[in-house]
């Protein structure tokens, strides 16, 4: 158990190189720049 949970947290080179490509082009994946934010909406009842 221990030796898939170490394996699940080693990063592909791919996966690397798209966070970098992110971080350099200040987008996340859904599109937004970095300090941009999702209106909140909270309903209680």
């Amino acid at each position: 158990m221990e030796q898939r949970l170490a394996n699940s947290l080693i990063m592909t080179v791919n996966e690397k190189k798209f966070i970098e490509t992110a971080l350099l082009s200040d987008i996340r994946v859904d599109g937004r720049r970095p300090f941009d934010y999702r209106t909140l909406t909270i309903r209680f009842g």
